[in-house]
């Protein structure tokens, strides 16, 4: 039992991590150019949304995913008794993020479902975790 809690902590935390600087690189790329060019978008993407630029979703999406996930990230590492609760919320920030971006942008990119699982499987890992915190 003590190696597969391991092994689950540390493979959230990786999940996290990969989530994390993803997220985080991207954001600060919204942030330096709000007109998305330097991740290859188009200002013209947000028509159907309520923001003229990326840069208060490149802030959202470097702060909630990005370090957000960071600290899931070390918290799971670290095998912390919030990291189930941490991963979970996660995993719902990620979900309501690309959510928002179908809803505002339209399915525009393989991402998006792709996070969308890794939002569902965040969710899935956190409450395995949260299982085995109340059986221990």
């Amino acid at each position: 039992m003590m190696k597969r809690s391991k092994i689950l902590f540390y493979g959230t935390g990786a999940l996290l991590l990969i989530v994390a600087l993803g997220a985080i690189s991207a954001g600060i790329g919204l942030m330096l150019e709000p007109d998305g060019s330097n991740l290859g978008m188009s200002v013209e993407l947000l028509s159907k949304s309520p923001f003229q630029n990326f840069l208060i979703p490149g802030i959202v999406l470097l702060t909630f995913n990005g370090i957000g996930s960071l600290v899931g990230s070390f918290l799971s590492l670290k095998r912390h008794h919030l990291t189930s609760v941490a991963t979970i919320s996660l995993g719902v920030i990620l979900i309501i993020w690309i959510g928002s971006q179908v809803y505002w942008l339209g399915l525009i990119s393989i991402l998006q479902p792709l996070f969308f699982a890794i939002g569902l499987l965040e969710i899935f890992l956190g409450g395995i975790l949260l299982i085995n915190k109340g059986q221990s």
